[in-house]
């Protein structure tokens, strides 16, 4: 479970950076796991990150010794 989380943390470090061009602190995030889908929140969001919809919502499968996270982040408008 601990490599589902840090590959769900990493999925949204990646898609998040392509949105926000900024790095994010690894412990910026919280994930929570629910059957095969997980959750992650970002704590105390800044600058680009409020207009993402947070939590942001994700699917994971385990096959053999892979594991692979997926998300799709969606903008939420807001004003500046």
């Amino acid at each position: 479970m601990a490599t589902v989380l840090f590959s769900a943390k990493e999925s949204f470090y990646k898609a998040q950076y392509a949105i926000t061009q900024s790095w994010l602190d690894f412990k910026a995030a919280i994930v929570n796991v629910d059957g095969d889908c997980w959750s992650l929140d970002v704590v105390m969001p800044q600058g680009a990150l409020r207009r993402m919809r947070l939590p942001v919502r994700g699917r994971f499968v385990i096959r053999e010794q892979f594991v692979v996270t997926a998300i799709a982040i969606e903008p939420r408008h807001v004003n500046p």
